[in-house]
């Protein structure tokens, strides 16, 4: 599923898929932020189709959600900037 996120198509797919396998499954988050779904994740935010980075929002949300070190890597992986540009409903 990673992998797709870094395709071109099915990527709003993989961000939902994603995100439900991390929701409520503290090994799940860990096996997909291992598997390097953050970066990717954070790419589809800045690039992506509207719905897309929508997606991958949700997915990193999911992710970063009661744990620290995710939360860390979000930000360092650069999320910041997206994410407050897609609440302000900027391309």
């Amino acid at each position: 599923l990673v992998e797709r996120l870094r395709g071109d198509m099915m990527q709003g797919t993989a961000a939902l898929a994603l995100r439900n396998l991390a929701a409520n499954s503290h090994n799940n988050q860990n096996a997909i932020v291992q598997a390097g779904a953050i970066p990717a994740l954070v790419k589809l935010l800045e690039d992506g189709m509207p719905g897309v980075r929508e997606e991958a929002a949700r997915a990193l949300w999911k992710l970063a959600s009661r744990n620290r070190d995710h939360q860390a890597i979000v930000l360092e992986t650069g999320a910041a900037v997206p994410l407050v540009a897609l609440l302000e409903g900027s391309d």
